[in-house]
């Protein structure tokens, strides 16, 4: 995965006649660099790359701002968000967007993301909203993650949105992480 903008980057809280925003990162106001780890509101494992949109012919979401390259200069890096708090019977969403790889004789990438709970939640609801395909995450009681899904990434995909939503019962936190995973031929 080239690039990656906003993950948990709208982690919502939707109320009976408005939502509030918990958590939000699009990334335009991080510095540009390569290969580093101060990304705020996320731990950096690795190295990766926060490039403004048009550098190198690389376009962000919406053609405008900043974005994350998870391929880094010259690691493969990830990404997991600090824990966000969220309060117990509200529909909490989660969006981010994700493109392949823009450079020209690169291979598919292995895109993965999770999501978890700092202590175990019983998870009411969950929908997938959009993006994934296949499936991901469940309902029930002592739920700590929601798993890993896992997806090829092809060279030029345009950024596809990725959005779920769960309701907990009780108040708690979560955070989300995303890896990328580099595949040469051999």
């Amino acid at each position: 995965m080239r690039i990656l903008t906003a993950l948990a980057a709208a982690a919502v809280m939707a109320m009976p006649a408005s939502a509030v925003t918990i958590f939000s990162q699009n990334f335009d106001t991080v510095p540009r660099a390569n290969n580093t780890t101060n990304v705020p509101g996320f731990t950096v494992t690795g190295g990766v790359d926060v490039i403004s949109s048009g550098t190198a012919g690389v376009l962000c979401v919406g053609a405008a701002g900043r974005c994350l390259d998870l391929v880094g200069s010259p690691n493969v890096g990830s990404i997991t968000s600090d824990p966000i708090a969220f309060n117990a019977g509200r529909v909490i969403t989660v969006s981010f967007a994700v493109s392949g790889n823009p450079r020209a004789g690169t291979p598919a990438d292995i895109f993965n993301f999770a999501l978890g709970f700092t202590d175990p939640e019983n998870i009411a609801v969950f929908t997938l909203i959009s993006g994934f395909q296949g499936s991901y995450g469940s309902t029930g009681p002592g739920i700590s993650t929601m798993g890993t899904y896992t997806e090829s990434l092809v060279r030029n995909r345009p950024f596809v949105s990725y959005a779920l939503s769960f309701v907990p019962t009780s108040a708690g936190s979560l955070f989300a992480a995303a890896h990328l995973w580099r595949c040469w031929p051999e």
